[in-house]
């Protein structure tokens, strides 16, 4: 049955606390009659039994989402992030991408490409770390059928693929300084010539490419060619590491909890409290890659609803963790989940603490947000001042 909580007074604590506990909206008894009855006939509506209703759709099925699964949340960051790609996409501007190794470059890729003109055209991705220089001509150029042993059939490269689209090059600076030659040509004569072939093929790709080390850098070691940094040096964003971005730990470990759980038909519903200060705590080195493991393996190992420290895999995720030197204490800890905390409740307020809305907004559903304002509760130490 869905409650409404109705105050003499404005007051946050209490606001949050009552949809904490279930409420789902709270309202002060000066509003007028008017705006009382439509939140009651709007949680009616939302309530009445409906014929043929259709097949509910899980936690995983409601995020916002890009192709090839790849999932983008509501965060500060994300939407700054998004709104610089707005300006970048509709361009022919090359990209590069910085960040971590698992930091989510390669998602990032993909909604500027599916953002820009070239949407309907193909997206191509490859990962250059994987390349040896003998395999990354064949990749990147294709190659013609006996062109050398093993090459049975003729085979289109990266960039005949991605015709008219966007190819993505991972960990850019890992190809070897002749294969960074051959790629600046092509780029320059916006020309292929397939391995063993001696036609010229006309291209037009769009190039995105990511590194978890600086081009400028990679330039002063001589290990990446000068003029090839400046072909693709037109535009940059920096993608920060998940540990950076407290939003999206929360958001995407629910992702991971809800497409395991669907994966293992599993039916595990939250975190504890100590497990959220332990994810908002822990360094991420592997970011999304290592916390979509974790998320994985601690499912798995749970016998009941709920993860607890007990399902952590491996090694528990202590409280006090080594970073670049330095120590997280659990009181800085828990300053950076009341920065979580408050921006929800910022949430909450803009949008008349209206559960329900509030939680399109954050792009989650409304149970995962009682879930947040319950752990945080009941975090030690955390106390809030309004």
């Amino acid at each position: 049955m869905p409650v409404v909580m109705q105050s003499e007074h404005y007051n946050v604590r209490n606001a949050v606390d009552a949809l904490r506990r279930g409420a789902s909206n709270y309202i002060v008894k000066t509003v007028a009659s008017g705006q009382l009855v439509e939140v009651v006939m709007e949680l009616l509506r939302d309530n009445e039994p409906k014929l043929a209703l259709p097949a509910k759709k899980n936690k995983a099925e409601s995020i916002a989402t890009v192709p090839e699964g790849y999932v983008l949340s509501s965060s500060l960051f994300f939407l700054q992030v998004l709104k610089t790609i707005d300006l970048v996409a509709p361009t022919n501007y090359s990209v590069v991408l910085y960040g971590e190794s698992g930091s989510g470059k390669e998602a990032f890729a993909r909604e500027i490409h599916r953002r820009s003109r070239r949407a309907s055209h193909a997206f191509h991705a490859i990962d250059c770390g994987t390349l040896s220089s003998e395999l990354a001509r064949s990749v990147l150029f294709g190659y013609e059928q006996g062109a050398f042993t093993g090459a049975a059939k003729q085979q289109k490269g990266a960039f005949e693929i991605a015709s008219n689209g966007t190819l993505f090059l991972d960990e850019i600076t890992n190809l070897g300084l002749d294969v960074q030659a051959s790629l600046l040509r092509v780029i320059q004569e916006k020309k292929v010539r397939r391995i063993g072939g001696n036609e010229e093929i006309p291209i037009d790709v769009r190039i995105v490419v990511a590194s978890n080390i600086r081009l400028i850098d990679a330039v002063k070691t001589h290990t990446f060619r000068t003029d090839l940094f400046h072909r693709f040096n037109e535009f940059a964003l920096n993608i920060l590491p998940i540990r950076e971005r407290k939003d999206d730990i929360l958001f995407y470990a629910e992702h991971f909890l809800a497409k395991t759980n669907e994966e293992l038909h599993k039916n595990v519903s939250h975190f504890s409290p100590a497990v959220v200060l332990d994810m908002l705590s822990y360094h991420w080195p592997g970011n999304l890659r290592e916390l979509r493991n974790v998320i994985r393996r601690a499912v798995l190992m749970s016998e009941d609803d709920v993860i607890s420290d007990l399902s952590l895999p491996g090694q528990h995720l202590p409280l006090v963790l080594p970073m670049e030197g330095k120590t997280i204490a659990v009181q800085e800890v828990v300053v950076q989940a009341e920065q979580v905390y408050r921006s929800i409740v910022s949430v909450l307020q803009q949008n008349g603490f209206n559960k329900r809305n509030a939680a399109k907004v954050l792009n989650i559903d409304v149970k995962s947000l009682a879930m947040r304002l319950e752990a945080f509760a009941k975090i030690k130490g955390f106390k809030l001042k309004f």
